[in-house]
């Protein structure tokens, strides 16, 4: 049942307001939409950048033809930083810190929450065929071999 205007100004918090908002499902598309929007219309963060880069040199290799889109939204529901829709493959930068690649990183709740949600979206887009290939920060800064020889492999694999 939808919730009226007047209800969802009364929420006591961000977090009840989130989950009153949740229950609609009007009002879910309506934010999907408008976070799709936000991403779409910031510059790229370094790591996005990194990787764009080095998404445009392995299609250059292996299939000049194929194409990529950088905030690509998918099922309506979730924005990711990269597709390659032919292929079905979903590329995401994740930073070290608001992704818990560090133990120390995953006290923080905001991160569990991050974390709990990206593993969330791989299991949904798994299910709608899809594969995601998730690169550290700090791989893309500091390991750009690995993170090519993983995305080369993942890219040959599909065009086969």
């Amino acid at each position: 049942m939808p919730v009226s205007l007047k209800e969802r100004r009364r929420a006591c918090s961000r977090s009840c307001w989130v989950k009153i908002m949740g229950t609609d499902p009007v009002l879910s598309a309506v934010l999907a939409r408008a976070r799709h929007e936000q991403l779409i219309t910031r510059a790229p963060t370094r790591p996005e950048r990194i990787l764009y880069a080095l998404i445009d040199e392995v299609t250059a290799e292996l299939a000049p033809d194929l194409s990529w889109e950088r905030q690509y939204r998918l099922l309506d529901r979730w924005t990711v930083d990269a597709a390659i829709p032919s292929l079905r493959l979903v590329l995401q930068a994740d930073g070290d810190y608001w992704h818990g690649l560090l133990p120390e990183c995953r006290e923080d709740p905001r991160v569990r929450g991050n974390m709990a949600n990206d593993a969330y979206q791989d299991r949904k887009l798994s299910q709608a065929g899809w594969t995601v290939l998730r690169f550290w920060e700090s791989d893309l800064i500091r390991n750009l071999t690995a993170c090519t020889e993983r995305l080369h492999a993942a890219i040959a694999g599909r065009l086969e």
